[in-house]
């Protein structure tokens, strides 16, 4: 069972490891497939293939095959305090709302009681982060190498506009008289505002058309202002001031987009590739902290491996979307790094649609059986490395027949299909045995 990253590292500096610990790290011969296994009570000090992979690249992204799964948080806090430590990655994002995580960042870094991580953050505290979010401000009260922290997504995935409205307000009350079109947009928010995006998708689909397409219409007005007259708003308050509050008038506008081409998908009238507009938001907020911060600030980014993935998200001949991944590949080429998280264990937690459910699904246990044929995860059995904690480097891999003959990976209880997972991914990373995590709040 893994343990906390800090528990891990601290039992091999200080020699209270069992001697398991010290054991090399077994060579499973599978020629340049390069799989290695993992003891998960050792530091992850000895993956030199790790370092080599992730060389000078300026983000990494660390995925999961599937929400909600204990063993990939706790895996990736480990591997994320390994980036950190011997790597020199110092800034922490995740798949969360860029807007709210200003306020979070605040509580990381000491504000408030420690006790009172709801406060700042109430999805932080329900939906599965709280122990990676305490990890990170002990470890930022305990050292001076601080981490930064900050969300890339739109609201709750899509479930409100109100954190980014409500701060849209507080700004135009300071430069522009526009501010007096905000309450009427605030009022047409509250309606169908919620933690889970699925059930601000539901409430959306009641909203008449006159006020969704008010709301889409005023949020594009107020764009064109902050655009036209931005001398004048730096002018009243300040660049940086000015540049955040831009960036949430673009986040809110981004999720009434994506909550009409989601209303749309369920339909079955969505227009192609339309989910590709959050996948954008998402690399385009890596981006824009990467312009806002040091020259030297190097991002790890969890999210899932459908988000991290540099190709297309496609789902038999159905393509969803191109991801956040494809476009930080194209944005940043070599600098981007992507390693997954996959199981093969032969039940996975998955998330099912339900209406009488406080977030719109429920989690439920589904047996998959063992991994298809064509899988990468079947390509682990085979090797016998079914039941080993797994690591695989696709860079130095390129040439491998075996991997030329994968076309799919596990994705939830479904599968992603692929021309090619070296493309998809540079790294994965096999777990396998995974369970729900406990900590969930609703």
């Amino acid at each position: 069972m893994l343990r906390n990253a800090r528990q891990l590292l601290a039992s091999t500096v200080s020699g209270q490891a069992s001697e398991e610990a010290y054991k090399v790290i077994e060579k499973i011969n599978m020629g340049i497939l390069n799989i290695e296994t993992i003891n998960p009570v050792k530091s992850l000090r000895e993956l030199t293939g790790l370092k080599e992979l992730v060389k000078n690249s300026r983000v990494v992204a660390l995925g999961e095959g599937a929400h909600f799964i204990r063993e990939y948080w706790e895996f990736r806090q480990h591997l994320f305090q390994f980036l950190h430590e011997e790597c020199g990655f110092n800034f922490f994002t995740m798949e969360f709302g860029f807007v709210e995580g200003f306020k979070l960042n605040e509580w990381i870094n000491d504000a408030g009681d420690k006790s009172r991580l709801a406060d700042y953050s109430e999805s932080a505290f329900k939906w599965g982060a709280a122990e990676t979010m305490k990890w990170l401000r002990e470890y930022n009260a305990d050292n001076q190498r601080r981490i930064s922290f900050a969300g890339i997504d739109i609201s709750e995935a899509g479930g409100t506009i109100l954190p980014a409205l409500l701060q849209i307000h507080d700004y135009l009350k300071k430069v522009d008289s526009l501010e007096a079109l905000i309450p009427d947009l605030i009022e047409i928010a509250e309606s169908f505002s919620d933690l889970s995006s699925i059930k601000a998708i539901n409430k959306w689909k009641n909203i008449s058309p006159q006020n969704q397409y008010k709301l889409y219409a005023e949020m594009n007005k107020i764009k064109l202002r902050f655009l036209t007259l931005k001398h004048l708003y730096v002018q009243a308050s300040s660049e940086v001031e000015y540049e955040i509050a831009f960036r949430f008038l673009e986040t809110a506008i981004t999720t009434i987009y994506v909550l009409q081409a989601s209303a749309d998908m369920f339909s079955g009238t969505g227009l192609p590739f339309d989910m590709s507009a959050r996948e954008k938001f998402m690399a385009d907020s890596i981006m824009w902290h990467l312009r806002h911060s040091a020259p030297d600030t190097r991002i790890v980014v969890f999210a899932h491996n459908n988000h991290i993935q540099k190709t297309p998200v496609q789902y038999g001949d159905y393509v969803t979307a191109y991801p956040m991944g494809f476009y930080l590949n194209e944005y940043l080429g070599t600098d981007y790094a992507t390693i997954g998280l996959t199981t093969t264990d032969t039940r996975i937690p998955d998330m099912d649609l339900d209406n009488s459910s406080s977030v719109g699904f429920k989690i439920v246990s589904k047996k998959v059986g063992l991994p298809v044929v064509g899988s990468i995860e079947n390509l682990l059995v085979e090797h016998g490395n079914k039941n080993k904690l797994s690591f695989i480097d696709l860079k130095s891999s390129r040439q491998s027949q075996e991997l030329e003959k994968i076309y799919y990976f596990r994705s939830q209880s479904a599968y992603i299909t692929t021309s090619s997972i070296q493309k998809t991914f540079d790294g994965l990373v096999s777990i396998p045995q995974i369970s729900l995590d406990k900590s969930i709040r609703f």
